[in-house]
Order: C-alpha cells, then structure tokens, then sequence
C-alpha cells in the first residue's frame, strides 16, 4: 500500500526529529568530512523572510536514504547533507527542508530515483492534489506536487530540486500550520508564499559551486 500525499507530514517531521538526535550524539561523526559543501546553501535563508528554526548536519556515516518508487525501494546518496525546518513570522514550521550532496557519479541516478518517488505520489494523490508538475529554472530542475486548497490536511506542497551542476538534490515539505497561526488566509496567499520560498531555494541553488566527478 502506498502513502497518500496527505499523510506525509507525521513521517517528515519525524524523520527531522531523528537526524537532529543522532547529529548530537557522540559517536555518529565518526568519520570527518574534509569540507562543507552545502555549507552556503544550507545559510540561504540566514537574511530574508523565511527563518531557520532548526538546522542539523548529517551525519558523516549517513550515506544514502531510501524513497520508495513503482519499482521498488531506491537508494538517494548522501555524501553530505543538512535537515532543516523553516518559519516566517510565527513560530509554526512552515518548511521541511532537506539538501543533499549525492556521491561522486551518482547525481544521475540520484535524480532518477527521486523523479520516480514524485511520480508514484502523483499517481496515489487525493482528490485535492494535483498532478506532478516538473520544470526548469535555471538549471535547478523542479518538481513539484501541490494541494489545491489550504484545508486538504497534511502538507500543501511536496517539491524536489535537482542541480546537475553541483550534483545537490534539495527536498521541501510545505506544511499547513495551525490555523491560529497560519501565515496565509487564502489559496492566493499560499501560492505566492510558496513560490517565494521556491524561488529563493532555485536562486541559492544555481549559484552552487562545483561540477560532480562522474
């Protein structure tokens, strides 16, 4: 059985909730990496609208995660990698955001097996959610699932960000938030929150250094 759009939030912030306890915990950096080549991309939002309400490194022996697809579980390489939760004016996360670093000649496959866990959600998706969209913005490629209405429940979007340039695979949840402290009235208002949290991600994005070996 596959999991609806809708329910992914509970397993989003879990899956923050996990890496931020084993990114503190002695032990899980038991190899060093020689840099931090998401370093910039992970202070992206360090000066504009949206704020960091967390920001947590993976660990240095986390090397791939697992994405379901029509075919069967894939492995997404991790080389390096940051979990983050982003906010505006309230408190509330309004974005779960995960950026990637794949392993040298592994971008392509990387890619590949996160354009088919964006199609198996497409295909599964509720009545509200429309079907997946994916296009390109200056050479960040972008996919992306949205709701329709801001009650649908669960998530309102679920986009993946894909730069060949840099080899660096970006993941966004964008959550509803309590009503009481909703930063958006309306589906306009979403929309045009939504797509400044995008663009500003795409802008970071293109301007990362670096050609992936392979």
């Amino acid at each position: 059985m596959h999991m609806k759009f809708s329910s992914m939030i509970p397993l989003a912030l879990a899956l923050a909730a996990a890496t931020a306890l084993a990114v503190c915990c002695p032990g899980a950096m038991a190899q060093e990496r020689g840099g931090d080549p998401l370093g910039k991309l992970a202070h992206c939002f360090d000066d504009g609208e949206f704020r960091v309400a967390s920001m947590d490194r993976l660990p240095a022996t986390k090397r791939f995660r697992e994405v379901a697809t029509v075919a069967g579980t894939a492995q997404v390489s991790t080389a390096d990698g940051y979990r983050m939760l982003l906010h505006q004016r309230s408190k509330a996360p309004l974005v779960n955001l995960k950026l990637e670093k794949s392993a040298d000649g592994r971008f392509e496959q990387d890619r590949g097996a996160v354009l088919a866990h964006m199609e198996l959600f497409s295909d599964s998706r509720t009545d509200h959610a429309q079907e997946l969209q994916v296009s390109t913005r200056d050479g960040v490629e972008v996919m992306a699932l949205n709701k329709s209405r801001i009650d649908a429940g669960g998530p309102l979007s679920f986009y993946s960000f894909a730069h060949q340039g840099s080899g660096t695979i970006g993941t966004a949840y964008i959550l509803s938030q309590p009503e009481a402290v909703r930063e958006f009235n309306t589906y306009d208002e979403y929309a045009s929150l939504r797509d400044r949290f995008v663009g500003k991600l795409v802008r970071c994005m293109a301007q990362q250094d670096g050609t992936p070996k392979g």
